[in-house]
């Protein structure tokens, strides 16, 4: 942003609401911003924040892929234990009050441990 001036609070709000559109920034640039010289320097500021914003999204979005694709990894994880380890080598997914990734993996680990003092 340029120092010499301050968007409107109303206009970063429409932004920030989701009015992303060339045209939705025009307007919002010709009705809160004075000079032509302010509105351009408007206009970059809103599509520098959108281009953020967009790319904040993909981000969450990948994290959040990544994170479906580790608690499915720990699953098939979860059903080798259960299949190869003895009775009860492993807490039920039930008992625990909020699991975590963590959590579950430590449980596995248990499990995994189990396993390898009946095969030894």
């Amino acid at each position: 942003m340029t120092d010499d001036w301050t968007p409107h609070p109303m206009a970063m709000q429409q932004l920030a609401g989701g009015t992303t559109t060339k045209s939705a920034i025009d307007e919002m640039a010709r009705v809160w911003v004075d000079t032509p010289a302010q509105q351009t320097a408007f206009k970059a500021d809103c599509w520098a924040l959108v281009r953020r914003t967009e790319g904040e999204v993909r981000e969450l979005q990948a994290l959040r892929g990544n994170l479906a694709e580790a608690w499915a990894a720990l699953r098939m994880i979860r059903e080798a234990i259960e299949t190869l380890g003895p009775v009860g080598s492993l807490q039920a997914m039930e008992h625990a009050s909020s699991p975590t990734l963590m959590y579950e993996a430590a449980i596995l680990v248990q499990g995994i441990r189990a396993i390898a003092r009946g095969k030894t």
